[in-house]
């Protein structure tokens, strides 16, 4: 729609895909911190978080250098799987 209203042609940072990746990745994530904050709503959240950070790396990755997107995604990643894998032992 912006691309055939050329509503792109004024902005030149302005990708489709992009916006969409980061879009959805927002959301995502936005879902999992709700999960997380709401213990009445307190399902598995993983992999919405995991899911949320790599849609938003794809979408940030064209607006931003990939050379550190995509390290700290992964880092970010790991650390999480680790923190689910060794829960805390009180």
């Amino acid at each position: 729609l912006a691309r055939a209203s050329n509503f792109e042609t004024n902005l030149n940072w302005w990708d489709g895909w992009a916006v969409f990746f980061t879009g959805v990745g927002v959301i995502v994530l936005l879902k999992a911190v709700l999960r997380i904050l709401f213990p009445e709503h307190r399902r598995p959240w993983v992999g919405d978080l995991i899911c949320g950070l790599i849609l938003l790396g794809f979408g940030l990755g064209d607006q931003v250098n990939w050379s550190w997107v995509w390290p700290v995604l992964l880092i970010t990643i790991g650390l999480i799987i680790l923190r689910r894998t060794f829960p805390r032992q009180n």
